[in-house]
């Protein structure tokens, strides 16, 4: 593998309907090395219509959002864009959520209570397979 192919940053987008939890988990990815932030957003039509433009690496997806459930834009991520890793932060411990996401083969799920590192490592984690 060439030190250029090894220098390439994961491109990461950030969907969560939270201002101070996006813009967190955002400072907390961009301060990580080889890691940019391509996009956000606060929605889940947009985040769709976003990340089929951008196509990022690492989706980071909450999974209550006001327009459309987190597991309804991963199914749709999955089924478009099967190379997008996506890495779930959630503030709630749901079963069906988590039954949902186990069927379409969700690589995170993290609690909205993680570390900046947690966060960051699985990011790299799904990044890297």
């Amino acid at each position: 593998m060439s030190s250029l192919h090894k220098s390439k940053p994961v491109h990461v987008f950030i969907v969560d309907d939270h201002p101070m939890l996006r813009e967190g988990t955002q400072n907390s990815l961009e301060r990580a090395s080889g890691i940019d932030v391509v996009g956000t957003a606060g929605d889940g039509k947009s985040a769709l219509r976003q990340i089929a433009e951008i196509q990022p690496d690492v989706l980071v997806l909450d999974m209550r959002l006001p327009d459309m459930s987190g597991v309804d834009v991963a199914h749709y991520v999955r089924e478009r864009f099967p190379a997008i890793g996506i890495v779930i932060l959630t503030g709630f411990d749901d079963v069906h959520y988590a039954r949902a996401l186990a069927q379409l083969d969700i690589q995170g799920y993290l609690r909205k209570t993680s570390s900046s590192d947690e966060i960051v490592a699985a990011v790299r984690r799904v990044a890297a397979g």
